[in-house]
């Protein structure tokens, strides 16, 4: 792919008039009789037009966005990995600092540890609740009960045909699928 042509994607005026000019020459062929002929509108469009060089551009432009897309996923999971490491190092060195001023004596509940950069306070944390049973055998206040729909289910009974079923397929419309060299 060529960076240069993928850096330079046709811009919305161009992409406007290339739209209407493939139209108007799809129309003129289908009006002189020529409207199924694929490869007389494939080699007009290409010879008298620059529409099918846009088209190149469309899909350079598109394919350098997949892969900067997927750099970026990448990119992405790679920093996740290393703030969960920068987070773990985080517990740890406040766990040791814990230990250190306790072994010393430096702080205790309502009695600080102040120095030019922080004040370190030694105390409860917050309080997470833990259930001890399992939440079937609870009382149903303290219950919370999620009703989602079943997609898999759905998609079967709309794949089937049956009647009455509470779901659409979405996508109804055509799409353009690009398979790369």
């Amino acid at each position: 792919m060529s960076e240069t042509r993928a850096r330079r994607s046709p811009s919305a005026q161009q992409l406007l008039e290339a739209k209407r000019i493939a139209h108007e020459l799809a129309q003129r062929l289908k009006n002189d009789g020529y409207g199924d002929d694929y490869p007389l509108l494939v080699d007009t469009l290409e010879g008298q037009t620059t529409v099918l060089e846009t088209v190149d551009r469309i899909v350079d432009a598109r394919e350098q966005a997949k892969v900067d897309a997927e750099g970026l996923k990448r990119r992405i999971a790679d920093m996740q990995v290393r703030k969960a490491k920068f987070e773990r190092l985080q517990e740890r060195l406040t766990v040791a600092a814990q230990e250190i001023m306790e072994a010393g004596g430096l702080a205790s509940p309502g009695n600080p540890l102040r120095r030019d950069f922080f004040t370190g306070s030694i105390g409860p944390g917050p309080r997470h609740v833990i259930p001890t049973k399992d939440a079937k055998d609870m009382e149903p206040r303290y219950q919370r009960v999620t009703i989602e729909p079943n997609l898999k289910e759905l998609g079967e009974a709309l794949a089937a045909h049956e009647a009455d079923v509470p779901a659409v397929w979405s996508n109804s419309r055509n799409i353009l699928r690009i398979l790369t060299k």
